[in-house]
């Protein structure tokens, strides 16, 4: 797993990058592996001031969301960028942040609301409304479904960090963002939503560490019913 972050600081122009890469695998005698966590995200989110007495910030977040390995969701086969989802959210928000006075402890914050594009790119996988149709040469997946589809709609983005020295070689990490992006305008369909929470929780005593993790996923394109793993995992941790 990985779980890195980088935020540039500056009077002006701020630039914050993300990429989260988790992957598990449950081996239980000659049975088949099978996986148990499987994700991908990685985000580019520069900012610039527009209201500086008050905090405001235009933010434009690129996000890509994808897996590693095959497997599947609604019985429909998954692989490595099929499929893949992208957005471009330009958004007004403030981000704060704040060090400890005595260096041990670090918060950041960034929240905001405003309008995204999103594509969801396929080769194989169907979505959840078009898994009614027959599939044959004589009336392949590109009649009903193209390999792009592109929507719109209203975003809104929370994403907090912080970190903490509790004690000597003791710390704790948590992280946590979740997106919501309308696809039938303010106050249409919820259902024909997309929604993402990423909760990360990390305990680390010297090179032991403790971490759990919880990934929600709801997109109406990839199935009705909300998609939910966790993880908690003892394990050797490397801090670079």
């Amino acid at each position: 797993g990985i779980d890195s972050k980088l935020y540039l600081d500056g009077p002006g122009v701020q630039l914050g990058a993300s990429l989260y890469a988790k992957y598990g695998q449950a081996n239980s005698g000659d049975s088949a592996p099978q996986k148990s966590q499987d994700d991908l995200i990685l985000s580019v989110t520069p900012s610039i001031p527009i209201l500086p007495i008050a905090g405001i910030r235009l933010f434009l977040e690129v996000t890509g969301e994808t897996q590693f390995a095959p497997g599947k969701v609604d019985s429909q086969n998954t692989n490595f960028l099929d499929p893949l989802f992208l957005y471009q959210s330009l958004f007004l928000g403030r981000r704060f942040a704040h060090t400890s006075e005595d260096g041990f402890g670090q918060f950041s914050l960034v929240a905001g609301v405003g309008y995204a594009f999103q594509q969801t790119i396929t080769n194989s996988f169907k979505f959840e409304q078009n898994r009614n149709f027959v599939v044959s040469p004589n009336n392949p997946l590109s009649d009903v479904q193209g390999q792009v589809t592109l929507e719109s709609g209203y975003s809104a983005i929370v994403d907090l960090d912080y970190q903490r020295t509790i004690a000597t070689d003791l710390s704790l990490h948590m992280s946590f963002k979740t997106v919501a992006l309308s696809k039938d305008g303010l106050g249409g369909d919820l259902t024909k939503a997309r929604v993402t929470s990423l909760l990360l929780l990390s305990w680390q005593y010297k090179f032991l560490s403790l971490d759990y993790t919880t990934h929600l996923v709801y997109d109406s394109n990839v199935s009705r019913e909300r998609e939910l793993d966790q993880a908690l995992v003892f394990g050797l941790k490397l801090d670079l």
